[in-house]
């Protein structure tokens, strides 16, 4: 049985995770499952008209693994509803961005290239907010046309699409903005923001490495 199974739904994330793996010198048993098809149909038929269809992948994957890691926004609500095993990889870095919004004035700016993605996100991170008995106010923002050079596979014009619409002084006015997709990360892996930032990759790797008890 491996330690860990990734469940993509772009075989873009592939790579990214197995770097973020080497920088955390973690060596597991993990495998890459890729389901392209589940992100275009969920956006279609929403999430009951694929439930059937992703719980009966999940549990194919969980036969062979003992911790999931759903890497898609869009699908992690109800992944996280199939197993326990299951993690969404956002969760943490939910978590994480209430907490420190805590500390501050409670002003947090969620930012998205999918629409799906935002109103998920959102719910996710007033969940934890509430959780925490703290009363967020949260903006959301869609960046326009960002997704289409995604799925397009233009990946350095996708990454300049969210650096320019994060550039400007208006963002000032948040403790911390809030990258709802792991995918949107990477834009600022050579450019840092001047902003605070928490994005999900790291965090939801953790968080998956601290369910099997390994060191992350």
């Amino acid at each position: 049985m491996i330690d860990l199974a990734f469940f993509h739904t772009s075989p873009l994330h592939i790579a990214s995770f197995e770097s973020l793996l080497s920088e955390l010198g973690v060596n597991i048993r993990r495998e890459h499952v890729v389901d392209e098809d589940l992100l275009v149909e969920v956006q279609i038929k929403g999430e009951e008209g694929i439930k059937e269809k992703l719980f009966e992948a999940l549990a194919e994957v969980l036969m062979r693994a003992r911790v999931v890691l759903c890497t898609c926004s869009s699908l992690s609500p109800l992944a996280e509803s199939c197993d326990p095993r299951i993690i969404r990889l956002d969760r943490a870095m939910a978590q994480k961005a209430v907490s420190y919004s805590a500390q501050k004035s409670s002003k947090l700016a969620l930012i998205a290239t999918l629409g799906t993605t935002l109103d998920i996100s959102s719910q996710l991170i007033l969940e934890e907010a509430a959780k925490a008995d703290f009363n967020l106010k949260l903006d959301s923002y869609l960046i326009p046309q960002a997704w289409q050079a995604f799925s397009q596979g233009e990946v350095k014009q996708y990454q300049q699409c969210i650096r320019d619409f994060l550039a400007g002084p208006r963002w000032q006015a948040y403790d911390a903005l809030v990258l709802a997709q792991a995918s949107m990360a990477a834009a600022f892996q050579d450019e840092p923001s001047p902003y605070t930032l928490f994005s999900s990759p790291r965090l939801g790797l953790e968080a998956a490495l601290d369910r099997l008890n390994l060191p992350s």
